[in-house]
This record gives C-alpha cells, structure tokens and sequence, in this order.
C-alpha cells in the first residue's frame, strides 16, 4: 500500500492552483473548500455535486484548453454516483499531472480512488479524511 499523505502538509512548498474542481455532493463543504482554498490562494473553484457534472466540466475544460490544475474529489456522491467513475474518466481523458485530494468519510472508497488513479498514471495524489467541522 503506497503511503498516504494529509492534506494541505506537504514536503515542498507548492503554487497555489489557478483552477480548481471540487466535487462533492455536500453543499456545506462546498462552502467550506471554497473558504479554505480561496484562503490558501487559489484563484478559481469550480463546483460538481455529481460524477457526470464533475466529467462534463472537466471534459470542456479538456475541450477548452483550461484545465483544471487541482482536483478535490470526494467518493460518495449520491445514491447511485461515487467519485471511482471520475478518477477511471480522469485515467483515460486527463493530463496525469494534475493534483488530486481525495477526501472522503469513507476511507475504503478513498483507498480505491487512490489506486485507480495511481495505476493509471497519476502521481501527485493526496488522500485526506473528511472530517465534519
């Protein structure tokens, strides 16, 4: 199992992302991402409440030529939707260096977006529990 690092702690200082997708079906941490990365210096956030909103803004981004730099990507997203079909759309359609925090309640789900991202290439991952404020 590859180690797993928490959020917002990193061993190299890093540039804030110019955009970014958080996608989630909470609204409440939606409100809260924003507060934080705006804080943090990040410029635009981008909102998903669901797999097939999270794939349609990134696929015109793709389209548009405006990628998406950073990617917060929760594994419960609804009843019938998990953020696994977002990192599998993201393995085959998205450039591999893009950021992704996986945060998640749900720790197996975290582990498994994780590995399909890791299999398929992505490298600068982070997985960080979401914990309720």
């Amino acid at each position: 199992m590859t180690s797993v690092r928490p959020i917002f702690q990193t061993t190299t200082r890093r540039t804030p992302a110019t955009r970014v997708l958080v996608v989630d079906d909470t609204p409440s941490r939606h409100r809260r991402f924003e507060k934080i990365l705006s804080s943090t210096g990040h410029k635009q956030v981008r909102h998903a409440f669901t797999a097939q909103e999270a794939i349609t803004a990134l696929g015109h981004s793709v389209l548009a030529e405006h990628l998406f730099e950073m990617v917060c990507l929760d594994h419960d997203l609804g009843t019938f939707d998990d953020g696994r079909t977002v990192a599998s759309w993201m393995v085959e359609n998205y450039p591999k260096s893009t950021r992704v925090l996986v945060h998640s309640q749900n720790p197996v789900g975290a582990q498994a977006i994780f590995d399909i991202l890791m299999e398929g290439g992505f490298k600068d991952i982070v997985i960080s529990p979401y914990k309720s404020a």
